[in-house]
């Protein structure tokens, strides 16, 4: 353990033994913060001083604070009110505690010490940090099961019982296929946390991820991948870091350290990752993400970086329409840059978006080519915005599909004008649906009052999914006849007249979509006349479905009842009906 310090400033040239000074004890840590005069040393006894104090006493006693066997996993300062405390996250036998110092402090300092409740009995920390609102702090910690609680310190200082526990609240549940070893957690805001390293966001289910996630929601606000050009030679060794400072992400592994530049705007969802509209930012606070990796030698970087500097060129001058399309070189060149440098497919999106919004008329390339390159680069909605506006506004029926098909997280905006767009248009003037998309499907019948491909155009946004708080606020502006045209489909698919379409979409996500809709227009609904006759229908077929589940659920206990008893032995029904008697009644 290190067990000398030195004072370093700007005029100290060089750090010769001459400047290190013995303190006599392991040092574990330097916290500094702008609300300190100086820096605070902890020590691995859990012993806490100033720094000035340190260096003008190297002899003093430092005396043993933890508990036996008690040991430092992870240290930090927070603020509570007017206070600044050094918070520590130990370990022990029976569990993990948090130790809270008020600095300044003497001898040490006095810790206030409470017990954490663990998620389980067998969960472990997999990673830690605390993030400062104001002058409130909360702890967040990585647990082995993959959950991700909250532990607000306020309520460690109020604890008067040192075996009383400190409760936390679950706020993300991580897949249980993630290797937890290589994944860290940091806050960047009151309502965004940052994973670092969890896999399974997109195709490509081994590859490592940098995403946002929603801490009031739990929903994943985008992500960007965390591969580089070769494999890392210490791919399941080493500890990884992550840490925001001045709106950018560093993540650090074994073998790369990466730079992303990241913002979070209160007030709206994904702010982040590079999801930047262009009135949020400064020309001169445009940077690019800065990758450093220290396992690949200068000479290949160099040509990897013309290489994938030539390929962003040549796919963007196709796309364009500078050149003429070749697309088997297409679907090479995208390959290549989803592995190599998946921002530059979202630079070359957003500059489409851009050259869209300069052409006379307005006009995307031939859909098929830009269907190509959303169905290779496995994008999320929250990281193209400019391109999903240029999507609804040159209302390509085939393209739209394949973003609702292969586009993750499409924020529910986007959801509710495809569906405006797909309920506006005439079946006749849909153009032929790709790759056999509901060509194939048979006469919905009069009762329908879609067309078949405007049907199953319409299957797909329904599919999509959605939080019913956001999509509310999005329903609230659609057309009112358009959205009587919609819930006369909801009525439609309720009544089960709609054979082809059956199964594709679950009773539940039918229940949200009609629950929106009423909720969205309710007024309009109640005082419209034409609506009358809809929300009878809706009114008598939610009345069957409710004695046809009532009447399956007593089924389902009959079931239940018999299996019970066919689990039985011969021996216990034989002792059972030795101890129950029967009444009867006749009447003669």
């Amino acid at each position: 353990m290190l067990q000398s310090l030195a004072r370093w400033t700007y005029e100290t040239q060089d750090l010769s033994k001459k400047h290190f000074k013995d303190v006599g004890s392991d040092v574990r840590s330097l916290l500094t913060s702008d609300e300190l005069d100086e820096p605070v040393v902890i020590f691995c006894n859990g012993y806490v001083e100033g720094l000035d104090s340190v260096s003008a006493n190297k002899k003093k006693t430092r005396g043993r604070k933890l508990l036996r066997n008690e040991e430092i996993m992870n240290q930090w300062l927070a603020k509570e009110g007017q206070t600044v405390n050094v918070v520590l996250l130990t370990s022990r036998a029976e569990g993990y505690q948090l130790l809270m110092t008020p600095i300044p402090c003497e001898d040490g300092g006095t810790a206030v010490r409470c017990s954490l409740k663990k998620p389980t009995e067998q969960s472990t920390v997999c990673d830690s940090c605390v993030f400062e609102d104001g002058n409130m702090s909360s702890l967040f910690i990585l647990w082995s099961d993959g959950s991700i609680w909250r532990y607000h310190l306020a309520a460690v200082t109020q604890q008067e019982d040192r075996a009383s526990h400190l409760d936390g609240q679950r706020i993300l549940k991580l897949s249980s296929e993630n290797n937890l070893s290589k994944v860290c957690i940091e806050v960047v805001h009151a309502d965004f946390i940052a994973v670092s390293g969890i896999t399974g966001l997109d195709s490509q289910t081994s590859v490592e991820n940098l995403s946002i996630w929603s801490i009031p929601y739990g929903t994943l606000q985008g992500h960007v991948t965390l591969s580089t050009a070769k494999e890392s030679t210490n791919k399941d060794s080493g500890r990884r870091h992550l840490v925001y400072l001045h709106k950018y992400l560093i993540s650090a592994t074994p073998d790369s350290l990466t730079c992303h530049f990241c913002r979070c705007d209160n007030g709206t969802l994904a702010q982040a990752l590079g999801k930047l509209s262009t009135d949020q930012v400064d020309d001169n606070d445009q940077r690019e993400n800065l990758t450093i990796n220290w396992s690949t030698d200068d000479k290949e970087q160099s040509i990897s970086s013309l290489e994938i500097a030539s390929t962003k060129e040549r796919t963007l001058s196709m796309l364009l329409g500078s050149t003429k399309v070749n697309k088997t070189v297409l679907r090479r060149d995208v390959e290549s840059l989803r592995a190599h440098s998946p921002s530059d497919i979202l630079d070359i999106l957003k500059k489409v978006a851009e050259d869209f919004q300069k052409r006379k008329p307005k006009k995307l390339l031939p859909g098929t080519t830009l269907e190509i390159v959303v169905i290779i680069s496995s994008l999320a909605g929250s990281a193209c915005p400019e391109f999903l506006s240029a999507v609804l506004e040159d209302a390509n029926v085939n393209l739209i599909l394949t973003c609702l098909e292969h586009i993750k997280d499409l924020p529910e905006p986007f959801v509710v004008k495809c569906l405006e767009l797909i309920l506006s248009f005439e079946e006749d003037k849909i153009p032929a649906l790709s790759r056999n998309r509901g060509n194939d499907r048979p006469n919905v019948g009069k009762l329908c009052p879609l067309g078949p491909k405007q049907a199953w155009c319409l299957n797909q946004v329904l599919g999509c999914p959605f939080n019913t708080v956001f999509l509310l606020s999005s329903m609230k502006k659609v057309q009112f006849d358009l959205i009587l045209l919609f819930l006369k489909y909801l009525v439609f698919l309720v009544s089960k007249e709609c054979q082809w379409c059956e199964g594709d979409l679950p009773d539940e996500t039918l229940v949200d979509w009609i629950s929106v809709t009423l909720d969205a227009h309710f007024t309009q609904l109640v005082l419209t006349p034409e609506a009358k006759d809809i929300l009878v229908s809706l009114q008598s077929h939610v009345q069957q479905q409710l004695v046809f589940y009532s009447e399956v659920n007593e089924v389902n206990r009959f079931v239940q009842a018999i299996g019970k008893t066919a689990r039985k032995s011969p021996k216990d029904i034989k002792q059972s009906r030795e101890s129950t008697y029967s009444v009867e009644f006749m009447e003669l």
